[in-house]
């Protein structure tokens, strides 16, 4: 069937598949950050709006007590303006590849509780799926998010 499917069909038939409880971690990077909007505001801001997001998504009738922190963690980083202030940018891009490279930190993005058990000569292959369903503007079905 042509039907398309749409941003909250998809977040429904993800639903599907979050039964189990496994978190993801979204990580919002802000780049260009000046300092003049305060963090804490910016973080605010964006966990608001990703909640009224997720408060429109159509859910299944045992999911719609969820609540997005039930599904993701939402973790958020600025980096300075790159041609206003070089050198405080490639500071934050070095703190930030920290995050992908040393497991001691506490806010170490790869997790054990993160992983999705996909071997790493699959991630390719992972993300292609992923993108072509997209892009694509496929039909899904519950059969196909599990291969996913």
């Amino acid at each position: 069937m042509g039907v398309s499917l749409s941003l909250s069909q998809f977040a429904s038939e993800l639903m599907k598949i979050f039964r189990t409880y496994q978190k993801v971690l979204l990580l919002f990077v802000i780049r260009d950050h000046l300092g003049t909007t305060p963090m804490e505001n910016l973080i605010t801001t964006l966990t608001a709006d990703m909640e009224r997001i997720w408060d429109t998504i159509s859910k299944p009738a045992e999911l719609r007590d969820r609540r997005l922190r039930d599904y993701f963690d939402l973790s958020f980083t600025t980096l300075s303006h790159k041609l206003l202030r070089p050198d405080a940018f490639e500071a934050d891009v070095n703190r930030l590849r920290g995050r992908f490279t040393d497991k001691g930190r506490e806010d170490y993005v790869f997790k054990p509780a993160y992983h999705k058990r996909i071997p790493a000569d699959g991630v390719a292959f992972y993300m292609e799926g992923i993108w072509v369903c997209v892009h694509g503007d496929l039909e899904w079905s519950p059969a196909d998010l599990r291969f996913l």
